[in-house]
């Protein structure tokens, strides 16, 4: 499963492959704050702790990085579009997605369908 993710990015010039939106990384985000219906509200934070992840330091070291970059004359368009797909494409994230709309789903909404 680890292979078939060849997704790749780069920021000031470093080259990183994209991990996966896993039980560890969920866990990452909500020791830093960010719960699941956070990650549309708050998707600065979420770049830095996914850069954390990807570059294997800390999410301090991961700020400086992106301030770098986007002071640069960069952009976080492509980071933005890897962490939309490794989102999409997690079995994992998208279970916790299903229960959590399952369980806030109101009882008529079920009975109307």
């Amino acid at each position: 499963e680890r292979i078939k993710n060849m997704r790749t990015f780069t920021i000031n010039n470093k080259l990183y492959r994209a991990v996966p939106f896993d039980f560890n990384l969920v866990i990452d985000l909500q020791e830093n704050g960010i719960e699941m219906s956070d990650i549309q509200k708050k998707p600065l934070s979420v770049l830095r702790i996914y850069l954390a992840k990807c570059g294997n330091f800390d999410t301090t070291v991961a700020g400086k990085e992106l301030e770098a970059h986007l002071i640069g004359g960069g952009s976080f368009d492509a980071l933005l579009e890897i962490v939309g797909k490794e989102l999409d494409e997690s079995d994992f994230f998208q279970h916790l997605i299903k229960t959590a709309q399952t369980e806030n789903q109101p009882t008529e909404s079920k009975e109307q369908k």
